[in-house]
């Protein structure tokens, strides 16, 4: 069985909702995908069943978080060790970024480091291919946050700096840079400042001024990440995207000693709280992200513990992984860099089908329909279409083993046949490219 058919059942996890009675559309389920962890110099991609189905080794300790990209390569900041001899502020200075392939080649191994500056924390993907990373430096005196630079790779080993920010002498509080989040809609950056400023401040990417900021009363501040319609780090957008239920345009962030994720809305000067939901993080790091379904992943930090929650804070989803964790981010099924996985693209003009081995699906263009076969169908099989949020499109009864369907009126996006026998049911995804 190839490795992409082999693990695409594990995006069905609205299953348990297919039942003989119908489908509700329950936001309380998990967010179908496949969750990027990484730990020590390890990353490991897991699927909805909590496997790991995918690992890359990088050349020291991971800081922070690791990336998925649109190809399938992944991008990690690391320890550059002793060519970074300046540590900066906090505890993660990195320096080291790293690329890998699908495969596990590598492609990029760049410093960005000298005696007097350092890579730190966290760094962001951009679409244009560039990369966003925090800058702690020694010329900013002590307790000062530091500088945003955009790199652009050149190389196998080499890059720029294209774009840079002085967040010192823009936001004006003091403490450190430790976490950063691009919204490529809006072009704007949000940015963490740990103690003592305890901040989360918005940066205009065109003009480097401030935006906003958003300071909490007490505690520590880490993982800030908007809430986006596009995937982490691209400017390509998830079909099944709910902008009402995602709030798109606030930024969630942990609160750790409140024991809270926070949610603001960056829109105006004094950026305002919209919620917070109560999660017991771990007294240093973790990270939150915004979910296509309106759920939030959050990591403990330093911790093996992910969970997936619900608006009331209750766990929808729970992966112990291999491993201590900082923070961690999800990529739907859709997603470009899971295609190896899953056997879904979407490209212009083209209709693509990720299969159940014991369906058989193909499609006309000309005719608009889409053709759905199953075998052994001694008796009447019910067959139900639906979105990924479980809202049903179409139902039919057949005693045939094959059924036809018009596709013409569905929105451009990936949806679940799925086949109730009397032997057992059968689930499946196509998609849709109008």
């Amino acid at each position: 069985m190839s490795e992409r058919l082999r693990y695409f059942p594990y995006a069905l996890c609205v299953i348990a909702l297919f039942t003989s009675i119908g489908i509700k559309n329950v936001t309380a389920e998990p967010y179908p995908g496949f969750t990027l962890v990484a730990a020590s110099s390890t990353i490991n991609l897991y699927d909805m069943d909590k496997k790991i189905v995918k690992t890359w080794k990088t050349a020291s300790t991971i800081q922070t978080a690791a990336y998925l990209l649109p190809d399938g390569s992944v991008l990690a900041p690391i320890s550059g060790g002793t060519q970074c001899p300046y540590r900066g502020n906090g505890a993660h200075p990195n320096g080291r970024f790293q690329r890998f392939d699908w495969d596990g080649k590598l492609l990029w191994d760049y410093y960005y480091c000298t005696s007097t500056y350092v890579g730190a924390y966290d760094i962001e993907p951009m679409p244009n291919g560039n990369v966003l990373v925090l800058v702690h430096c020694s010329t900013d005196g002590s307790n000062k946050p530091g500088k945003i630079v955009e790199i652009q790779p050149n190389g196998s080993t080499g890059g720029s700096a294209v774009w840079e920010c002085n967040i010192t002498s823009k936001v004006s509080v003091s403490g450190y840079l430790n976490s950063i989040s691009y919204n490529p809609a809006l072009d704007q950056i949000a940015i963490t400042i740990q103690e003592s400023g305890r901040t989360v401040a918005v940066i205009d990417h065109k003009t480097g001024n401030l935006v906003s900021k958003y300071a909490i009363t007490s505690g520590r501040v880490h993982g800030c990440c908007w809430s986006m319609d596009t995937y982490l780090g691209t400017n390509i957008k998830i079909p099944e995207a709910d902008a009402t239920k995602m709030r798109l345009g606030n930024i969630t962030f942990v609160a750790n000693d409140l024991a809270k994720v926070y949610e603001i809305n960056p829109a105006t000067a004094t950026a305002t709280l919209v919620k917070s939901i109560n999660y017991s993080f771990g007294s240093n790091q973790g990270g939150t992200q915004r979910l296509p379904n309106g759920n939030t992943l959050v990591t403990k930090g330093y911790s093996s513990t992910i969970d997936e929650i619900d608006d009331t804070g209750a766990k929808i989803w729970t992966l112990t992984a291999a491993g201590s964790a900082m923070r961690v981010y999800r990529y739907g099924m859709n997603y470009p860099g899971v295609s190896k996985l899953t056997g879904i693209g979407i490209s212009a003009g083209t209709m693509k089908y990720a299969m159940n081995k014991a369906l058989k699906i193909s499609s006309s263009r000309h005719t608009g329909f889409v053709t759905i076969r199953f075998a052994n169908n001694e008796q009447q099989a019910t067959v139900r279409v639906f979105t990924l949020n479980g809202t049903e499109l179409f139902s039919a009864l057949t005693a045939e083993s094959q059924i036809s369907i018009t596709a013409k009126t569905f929105a451009s996006g990936t949806y679940i046949i799925h086949v109730e026998r009397p032997d057992g049911d059968i689930r499946s995804l196509f998609n849709v490219v109008n």
